[in-house]
């Protein structure tokens, strides 16, 4: 996100015109309304729900900020502006109140006659929020997104709107909003990451893919959030690729693009991502080719007794493994029946299983084969889970509101950050992190330490740390690490086990002769040569 990515919002709340006497006993209109309301939860912005903290505004409200006043979003309609006192702006207890002095214009004119008239009832305002802090997000209990604007740093504008049929058309979310909203499910796997990798190397020596696959392959190869429009694009990129797709195909133009878009673990990706889209009602993307790829998820959904414990299963955006199967009873509103069960499957993300587990109905699976995971997938991950993400944000909250004591080292609060982020950790941070929850583990359990409104210190820190699931993921981290080690240590003996020594020239062998030997030696052979003297005769 750039730093000042503009979104805008409308609110519903009434528009009005009161009259203000100024010099010389005139009375003028000034247009009222509130630009924003506290705590009101938003509708649907595109996969979350937002509110605004009361203390939102406070920042950029101290800089005296020099905000326009414009109808209809329009700058060219030209209202009011806080520079030369026309627009005030204040929060107060409901949400941002302006007033605005309109000039003698024709413009401004038409605009307080169709607010008298009720023809506009709707205000908006145009923003960007602080780049640290700006907001935090949670999931509730049903599962929704949901996001606070807790700091803005740029007030662009604000003004009364023709308030829409549908309010989307005047609504403008930030690319990093969308982002957060969508979270790991538009987020691409490790295969993909790797397959683009490859296509990317290709495609150097080449240079003339189309521009906009090499950026989106690019983004995949950072495993960075993808769009629905993206999305789209990779699902037509696919079903091109298919047409031409043959044997032997490695290394040609058509099969750069298809590593280029996440190969054939991208076009799986992509199809679950298309059927939730359809099941959502969300718009189409192309569809998905008449002959599927290799590994592509099977059309055939489970029926009851087709699941046991231990299964692989894929839905429209996610695999697991099921934990246990329920005939009857009920799980988070979903009621379970005798011809259609409730299956408990463990979330797997990177071909390992995360600390989540959801409920779903046997019929939206699919029976899959355990997940495959190449060589580099196969290292230990150290990418921080969606669980301890969540966890070090509220921490984060938590720390800014001041909970988190005295005695809180500024490394646990950067660390804090990159668990926030997802950003791939050390292993001595993992190790340390591991230790850390060993040693707090007791006080964890102390009664009352999470209580809502007055959390302990502790807790704030626990919360830094990744929480509950940073304490699960890094104890798993940990014993995977060690396991790792294991397994090389034998083959790296074995490497040398099937080296031949190499012969190693032997130096001349130094005699280091006594000289008490020597000369008893020397004697000894003077009497010999003797005795063959005396005893050796011609006849």
């Amino acid at each position: 996100m750039s730093a000042n990515e503009i979104e805008r919002r409308i609110t519903t709340s009434d528009t009005a015109i009161e009259y203000r006497e100024v010099d010389g006993g005139e009375k003028r209109p000034v247009i009222v309304g509130y630009a924003a309301v506290f705590q009101s939860p938003s509708r649907d912005l595109g996969g979350f729900i937002e509110t605004i903290h009361p203390r939102a505004f406070d920042d950029v409200l101290k800089t005296n900020p020099d905000v326009v006043g414009v109808f209809n979003h329009d700058k060219n309609m030209l209202l009011a502006r806080s520079a030369n006192g026309s627009l005030r702006l204040k929060a107060d207890p409901y949400g941002l109140r302006y007033e605005m002095m309109p000039p003698k214009t024709k413009t401004a004119d038409e605009v307080v006659e169709l607010v008298s008239g009720g023809y506009v009832t709707g205000s908006s305002f145009a923003f960007a929020i602080s780049r640290s802090g700006g907001d935090s997000w949670s999931t509730d209990e049903r599962g929704i997104r949901r996001r606070e604007i807790r700091s803005i740093s740029l007030l662009d504008d604000v003004g009364p709107v023709v308030r829409p049929a549908y309010e989307a058309s005047s609504v403008v979310v930030s690319r990093r909003a969308i982002e957060m909203a969508l979270g790991d499910a538009f987020r691409p796997n490790q295969t993909m990451a790797n397959a683009a990798r490859k296509g990317l190397r290709a495609a150097k020596s080449r240079g003339d893919f189309d521009e906009r696959l090499v950026a989106v392959a690019e983004r995949i190869a950072e495993r960075e959030v993808l769009s629905v429009e993206e999305v789209e694009f990779l699902a037509g990129t696919h079903q091109r690729c298919h047409e031409v797709r043959s044997v032997g195909w490695s290394g040609s133009p058509a099969w750069v693009e298809w590593m280029l878009a996440g190969g054939d673990g991208g076009e799986k990706w992509v199809q679950r991502r298309s059927l939730a889209q359809q099941e959502s009602g969300v718009r189409t993307p192309v569809a998905a080719p008449a002959e599927p790829a290799k590994q592509a998820v099977p059309e055939e959904r489970a029926a009851a007794g087709d699941l046991s414990p231990g299964d692989f299963v894929a839905w429209s955006i996610g695999v697991g493994q099921v934990e246990h199967i329920m005939p009857s009873g009920s799980v988070q509103g979903i009621d379970a029946t005798r011809e259609d069960p409730i299956a408990i499957v463990t979330i797997y993300e990177e071909g390992e299983p995360d600390e989540y587990m959801v409920a779903k109905k046997v019929s939206e699976l699919t029976k899959i084969d355990a997940p495959e995971m190449d060589d580099e997938e196969r290292a230990v991950s150290l990418r921080p889970s969606a669980g301890m993400a969540a966890a070090a944000r509220r921490g984060l909250r938590l720390h800014e509101e001041g909970k988190s004591g005295d005695g809180l080292k500024p490394e646990t609060v950067a660390r804090a950050n990159k668990i926030a982020r997802r950003e791939e950790l050390t292993p001595d941070h993992v190790r340390e992190m591991n230790a850390w929850f060993a040693r707090h583990e007791s006080a964890s359990k102390s009664p009352g330490w999470d209580t809502p409104g007055a959390e302990k210190p502790g807790f704030v820190a626990w919360e830094l740390w990744g929480g509950n699931a940073g304490q699960t993921w890094s104890a798993r981290k940990v014993a995977q690490m060690e396991r790792e080690a294991e397994r090389s240590e034998p083959a790296v003996a074995e490497v040398e086990q099937q080296v031949e020594p190499v012969p190693q020239p032997q130096p001349e062998p130094v005699v280091d002769v006594d000289a008490t030997d020597a000369a008893a030696k020397l004697a000894a052979l003077q009497e010999a040569l003797l005795w063959t003297k005396l005893h050796d005769t011609d006849g």
